[in-house]
């Protein structure tokens, strides 16, 4: 809401109906700004320049995870914005709906060094956090992790 949108179309998407609603009741604009209801594991996604997928990832298995970057690949997406926690050694797989960070550049993921870093600044935790950070990267780019 506070960012603004005038020059793009934008494209808002969770699996949480009741906030798909909500957004829409607020911050709709015509065609530039809509939202809708996408399960990034298996939905068609929209085919756009960037697919920003902040604070996901980090909630689902590994296979759910692969699943999801599977359909990124074949979005016809040119860029990933995702989070990332860049200090972390070592990732472990969840139960999808639970949390953990994760670093997408440590196995099993393996993700290239990225395009662009961002840091978050994230305060939570009282600073256990810190290193929550969003990441750009080219999707043709990006290794489908095999988990098996």
């Amino acid at each position: 809401q506070h960012v603004d949108l005038s020059q793009v179309k934008y494209i808002g998407g969770d699996i949480v109906d009741d906030l798909i609603h909500n957004n829409q009741e607020k911050y709709t604009r015509d065609d530039q700004i809509t939202f809708a209801v996408i399960n990034l594991i298996k939905d068609p996604l929209p085919v756009c320049d960037m697919l920003f997928t902040r604070d996901c990832l980090v909630h689902l298995s590994y296979e759910n995870i692969q699943q999801s970057i599977q359909n990124i690949k074949s979005s016809g997406c040119t860029y990933l914005l995702t989070t990332t926690f860049v200090d972390r050694t070592e990732n472990y797989d969840i139960t999808t709906g639970t949390w953990r960070a994760i670093n997408l550049q440590k196995a099993p993921f393996n993700f290239p060094p990225p395009i662009k870093l961002i840091n978050e600044q994230c305060t939570q935790g009282h600073g256990k956090f810190k290193d929550k950070s969003l990441a750009l990267w080219k999707i043709e780019d990006v290794p489908l992790p095999d988990f098996n």
